[in-house]
């Protein structure tokens, strides 16, 4: 049947008529676009277990072996087993019709996956024989937190519209020992999106923002709501690509309660679950809320709401050695997928948050700024000079790039500096929103010091060129900004000039 087709011919005949209004047939004309999730906002939350019901997984070749190389975490290659008791296929929706068909869900094959993965000790040891179901299906998923599960999942509504879906992890009923149950949402190209790529985006440039175009932005709501006393609490957001053949998973960290929280890590993943979207392992990289210049997620019902760029997380993965290579220059780099997972571990631990309002940006055009003679221009406007506090206490040498790091306030140490920018020739480098807790700041200046901690990576390639270099602090009280800058001592600028 062809039923796009018909229903457009329709359309098209009915906006020649007198009887259209204008508005109408410029929504219905538009075309659908080619990137973005198959349900944006989480308006429409079908949502279903990987692998499907099955028991049996047929395994296939790692992506790594040999050696694992200094400074990376590499996980073991799976061999065994290929048979498990129970296929633990969780749906939350009747089963679709027949592709082609249309029904109130949508098409068959628009879904959102949910990994219930259950390792035991260490990264991709859910290939066990303790786990009742395969990796990804490694135990049953309750409907909600009292049921007596490892793993519970549900939706509702939310003020905001669309709905609200709830993670909850409890360790007192996982029967393997040394368990880390992590239970994920998200959408890929290859099985539940449509056949669609996330966004995609080219970069220019190692400087700051340089994507042309840039269809990577993302925005979400999420909170983690409960934490069992002592247990390690973690909410990632993961970013899945690829470039030169290689899968790449960037796992940035937005809550870790009673964890240190992974920070500028590079793993090694092997996954050889064939079938599965993340068959056959990936290249990782770690980074951490408060290093990204992100929101971190503290124990609340309330959450806090993201807005992130895709490209600028993967391209402070690279710029830090976080991956085998680096993110290439000037080439199409595709979003293949987007996912979002509680973590715990702990016999007894217990984990539970929520997140809502997934939904994929407008091209993200970032902010121009210049820095000229001792004025700070933003988009056209100028942000007057004013006093703060601050340091740059080092410039460490990276794989792959320089790493400045420091802290930066308002005068009095009342409020966190909003923005770091580092400027070359008066061109900007780089930037970020400073996030670290520094204790000694604290203690030294006041509440500032509990998110005025910065450290932001700049590729090398950048900094060899550039005669003068200004580290400038933007500070935003009441609606009112204005900057100051960091000093730099001498030995700091000549360790920018070494390879």
């Amino acid at each position: 049947m062809q039923y796009r087709p018909i229903f457009a011919s329709t359309v098209l005949l009915f906006c020649f008529s007198m009887l259209a209004t204008k508005a109408f047939c410029a929504k219905t004309a538009a075309k659908p676009t080619s990137f973005g999730l198959w349900d944006e906002g989480f308006r429409n939350p079908i949502v279903r277990s990987e692998l499907g019901d099955v028991k049996e997984i047929e395994i296939g070749n790692c992506l790594y072996s040999g050696p694992c190389p200094a400074g990376v975490s590499c996980s073991p290659c799976p061999a065994s087993p290929s048979k498990y008791a129970s296929s633990n296929y969780f749906s939350n929706h009747k089963p679709l019709p027949e592709r082609g068909r249309r029904s109130r869900h949508g098409f068959t094959g628009s879904f959102w996956i949910l990994d219930h993965n259950n390792d035991t000790g260490a990264l991709a040891l859910s290939f066990n024989d303790c786990n009742s179901g395969p990796p990804n299906q490694s135990a049953p998923v309750a409907a909600s937190p009292n049921e007596k599960s490892v793993f519970a999942f549900w939706t509702d509504g939310n003020k905001k519209g669309g709905a609200r879906a709830h993670l909850a992890l409890d360790n007192h009923f996982n029967h393997c020992a040394v368990s880390i149950p992590y239970l994920g949402l998200g959408a890929q190209k290859a099985k539940g999106n449509q056949g669609k790529e996330i966004g995609w985006f080219i970069r220019k440039s190692f400087r700051e923002g340089d994507f042309s175009p840039d269809f990577s932005g993302i925005r979400f709501d999420a909170a983690l709501t409960s934490c069992s006393t002592g247990s390690p609490c973690l909410f990632y957001f993961n970013v899945h690509t690829r470039w030169n053949g290689k899968a790449r998973m960037l796992i940035l960290t937005i809550g870790h309660l009673n964890h240190p929280g992974q920070d500028a890590k590079h793993a090694h993943w092997n996954w050889p679950a064939k079938g599965s979207v993340y068959y056959n392992g990936a290249d990782l990289a770690y980074l951490r809320c408060e290093n990204a210049g992100v929101p971190c997620l503290s124990a609340s019902p309330d959450g806090k709401s993201y807005s992130l760029s895709m490209a600028d997380l993967l391209a402070r993965g690279s710029d830090l050695g976080l991956f085998d290579d680096p993110l290439p220059i000037g080439e199409r780099i595709s979003i293949e997928g987007v996912s979002w997972a509680i973590e715990t571990a702990g016999n007894t631990s217990q984990n539970e948050g929520w997140l809502q309002g997934m939904a994929t940006l407008p091209r993200r055009e970032p902010h121009v700024y210049k820095f000229q003679g001792n004025r700070l221009i933003e988009d056209g406007r100028e942000i007057p000079l004013g006093k703060g506090k601050g340091y740059l206490d080092q410039i460490e040498t990276g794989i792959r790039s320089r790493v400045f790091s420091g802290w930066a306030s308002d005068s009095s140490g009342a409020l966190a500096a909003s923005r770091i920018l580092l400027f070359g020739d008066g061109e900007l480098l780089a930037s970020v929103v400073p996030g670290i807790d520094r204790p000694d700041v604290f203690s030294a200046i006041g509440p500032a010091g509990k998110s005025a901690g910065f450290a932001f990576p700049v590729a090398k390639e950048l900094l060899v060129s550039v005669n003068h270099f200004e580290i400038v602090v933007v500070v935003e009280s009441q609606g009112v900004r204005h900057f100051f800058t960091l000093p730099m001592t001498p030995s700091q600028l000549e360790s920018l000039k070494s390879k």
